[in-house]
């Protein structure tokens, strides 16, 4: 999902709906990344957000 998609999804629904969602950024991952001794480019963060994305389940 890109900023885009998610600003279009959020759209659907009227202003004062409750909402809850935690935003990462590729940047944040890079940062995380690095903290941990790891060095990521920007590409590789965009994977790691998709497959979090694409694998996240709320129910843990």
């Amino acid at each position: 999902m890109n900023a885009q998609d998610a600003t279009e999804h959020l759209q659907r629904y009227p202003s004062d709906t409750p909402v809850c969602f935690i935003l990462w950024l590729p940047q944040d991952v890079i940062d995380r990344a690095k903290e941990q001794g790891i060095s990521l480019n920007r590409e590789q963060a965009g994977i790691i957000l998709e497959s979090l994305y694409e694998n996240h389940d709320c129910s843990q």
